[in-house]
């Protein structure tokens, strides 16, 4: 009879509501409750010891640390107790004797009055002689004894929210004294573009900046600047590191990501929430076409911003003009282009030539080419079975077009030869697909690699079972192994050539054969 392994798991309702159910504002005054505020670090908040003896709500999962056929509690195996209070919260997670010393490991869990997690706490080892798997009912005592608040270790990490129906998060602390002992953390914004702010005060200076949010479209298949972006038309999302540094992603009401600048925490000069100074920043701009669709990335460096400034009674205006250098441009930027379908047919990256991409009437890419194979008038090509499993792998000599080729490898003729590279992209023979075609070879192309599916007529290797050690005797926990030839879907092959530039025109290959069990598992590599 054949093992399986099992996990088997219990699951106790003690009662549809417990005592450790945490208060939650009386929906019925529908009125937003402002968090109660965090005990001062060392206190461990919103922590609290209860009541031995009252009922828990629990689930429990045993898992046994060998196959078995049945389900048997005796045997040995790993215990894991997750609790929960009566709205079906986690409270506790209760490995049992999970510590490397023979203790039980605890993670408790803490909400706050509106019902968040903004306190984590980290898990706590239970002594010895009181780990039995069981609820904890002493956490806060068993938490600080385990981590002394004497050393000031601050187990926990904290997140606080806005007080908006929304709950966004505007701080994380990590655990630690350094972090959320001394209240350092990770600050997070949320704000809209704004073109005017002010110092406030009896005697303020305002502010105002002109062409802060610039716009960028293509034109010919090159980004160019066209203009600004109104106020309160972008979304400003920011992170400021614990050292200062500052991360803004700026998003339209679309979606689209638009900007990513950053400023490290020695830049200096004028820095205002509503209305920042654009040449304080490193900027990644994202230029979309008409469809949405990502047609350039402009890098740090790919544009350059002039600022002009003025000063009328008490405001500062500060003017903003951005341009792209075109002697730069085309070593800086990545460029997209797309067919009337969608699909990427030229792509441009910094410092490489465009690379350019062909695909059959699946969408599946069978033909690409870079600047090294375009000096060489080659393409890389990629052939697929019926289900869409590359089988085929190697270079073809074209001197036709991107476009021509892309023509010729989704339109059908009347006829073309089966040793051409044009019969395999479109796939179609007589109206039937190709399924398990390999050619040896083709016209004008080099065969690189092959794969092989399904079974192992066209591999080479024969399985050796001697090299498989035969399991102990007695020990119904290991089975031996056979190979199986249940393989559908399966690669159960490869053949690669190998490339030796002193002999390049020796037909050398690396074949391998993969055999596998009954379970679809390689137990053996040829």
């Amino acid at each position: 009879m054949p093992h399986y392994p099992y996990t088997f798991t219990a699951l106790l309702l003690a009662a549809a509501y417990t005592g450790f159910a945490q208060q939650v504002p009386d929906p019925a005054n529908n009125i937003p409750v402002t968090p109660a505020a965090v005990s001062p670090a060392g206190t461990n908040p919103l922590l609290y010891n209860t009541t031995y003896g009252l009922p828990q709500n629990y689930m429990r999962t045993l898992i046994p640390d060998q196959p078995v056929t049945v389900a048997n509690v005796n045997i040995k195996h790993r215990q894991v107790t997750e609790y929960f209070d009566g709205l079906g919260r986690p409270l506790q997670t209760v490995t049992k004797r999970g510590h490397a010393d023979g203790n039980d490991l605890v993670q408790p869990y803490v909400y706050d009055a509106a019902g968040r997690q903004s306190i984590s706490y980290l898990p706590y080892a239970r002594p010895a002689h009181q780990s039995i798997g069981e609820f904890d009912h002493l956490p806060k005592a068993r938490l600080e004894a385990f981590y002394p608040a004497a050393q000031g270790q601050e187990p926990y990490s904290k997140t606080d929210f806005d007080n908006s129906p929304l709950n966004l998060p505007v701080k994380q602390m990590a655990p630690g004294k350094s972090w959320v002992g001394n209240g350092r953390g990770i600050d997070l914004g949320y704000l809209s573009n704004f073109s005017s702010a002010s110092t406030g005060g009896i005697t303020p200076i305002y502010y105002n900046s002109v062409g802060g949010y610039p716009r960028f479209t293509i034109v010919n298949s090159l980004p160019v600047y066209a203009g600004n972006y109104d106020d309160g038309t972008l979304y400003i999302n920011s992170v400021q590191d614990e050292d200062g540094n500052l991360t803004e992603e700026i998003s339209d009401k679309k979606g689209r990501l638009l900007v990513k600048r950053s400023r490290n925490a020695q830049q200096h000069g004028p820095l205002l929430p509503t209305a920042p100074f654009p040449d304080n920043y490193s900027y990644t701009f994202y230029v979309y076409d008409d469809l949405d669709r990502l047609r350039c990335v402009l890098p740090p460096g790919s544009v350059t911003v002039a600022r002009t400034i003025s000063i009328s009674g008490n405001t500062q205006i500060y003017t903003y003009n951005w341009s792209i250098d075109p002697a730069q441009i085309a070593e800086l930027y990545y460029a997209y282009t797309y067919d009337k379908l969608g699909r990427v047919v030229e792509k441009k990256i910094p410092g490489k030539a465009i690379d350019y991409y062909v695909y059959d009437s699946r969408d599946r890419l069978v033909l690409s080419q870079d600047g090294n194979l375009r000096q060489q008038n080659k393409w890389a090509f990629r052939f697929y079975d019926g289900l869409n499993r590359p089988t085929v792998t190697g270079l073809v000599t074209l001197t036709d077009s991107r476009a021509s080729l892309q023509f010729q490898a989704t339109e059908p003729a009347s006829f073309i030869p089966h040793n051409s590279w044009r019969y395999y992209a479109l796939n179609y023979y007589s109206g039937s697909p190709l399924y398990g075609l390999y050619p040896p070879s083709l016209i004008d192309a080099e065969m690189l690699t092959y794969s092989y599916y399904d079974n192992y007529s066209l591999v080479t290797g024969t399985f050796d079972g001697t090299r498989i050690p035969a399991p102990p005797a007695g020990d119904a926990s290991i089975v031996a192994s056979g190979y199986s030839n249940a393989t559908k879907g399966l690669l159960t092959g490869t053949k690669v050539k190998v490339l030796d530039p002193a002999n390049p025109t020796a037909n050398q290959w690396i074949n391998t054969a993969f055999y596998y069990d009954a379970k679809g598992r390689v137990i053996q590599t040829v």
